[in-house]
Order: C-alpha cells, then structure tokens, then sequence
C-alpha cells in the first residue's frame, strides 16, 4: 500500500467519524502525518528574496529555504516532509 493509498482511506474513514470527537482529532493528526511522507518535489532555483539562484531549494510544504550541500536531505528539516530529489531538474522552476 502506498502512503496516497493510506491517505485516501484515512480520509474515508474521517467523512464517516463524528466531527468534535477524540477519535477524528487522531484521524486529522494521521492524515497530516501521511501527508508529509508522500514525497513532493523541492522548489528550487530561487532565494529569500524571490531572485533565481541555483544553490537552494525550498520545501513546498512550509516554505523553508536551504542551501544545496553535497547531501540532499530526503526531508525537510523544518517541517519533516519528504522530498523527492529523482528526476528534479533546475527548470522545475515555480
């Protein structure tokens, strides 16, 4: 099972749990779990100031920037989502 199929059923089982229970607050928390480790690619290519740059990327999940270092983290360090580096070019700009 991949972790977009474990989301998927963790939200059909959300629509069918009460709002405002202990049991849909865990299912929230699950999910956003989940969500973090399907791989999104970085943004890359610009810095702090929104002017292209070729040596930092950015986690489309909280926005933090980093450097590019000879070890590209598999994930962000900030917020702890998944990067997908495989098949990453520099002109995925965005």
């Amino acid at each position: 099972m991949t972790w977009v199929e474990v989301k998927e059923t963790l939200e059909k089982l959300r629509e069918r749990t009460p709002a405002n229970t202990p049991q849909a607050e865990a299912l929230d928390r699950a999910i956003r779990t989940v969500e973090a480790q399907i791989e999104l690619p970085p943004i890359l290519g610009f810095d702090k100031e929104g002017k292209p740059d070729s040596v930092v990327w950015g986690c489309r999940r909280c926005g933090r920037q980093y450097e590019i270092t000879r070890v590209n983290h598999k994930y962000c360090p900030q917020c702890g989502q998944a990067v997908k580096w495989e098949n990453t070019k520099w002109t995925d700009f965005e």
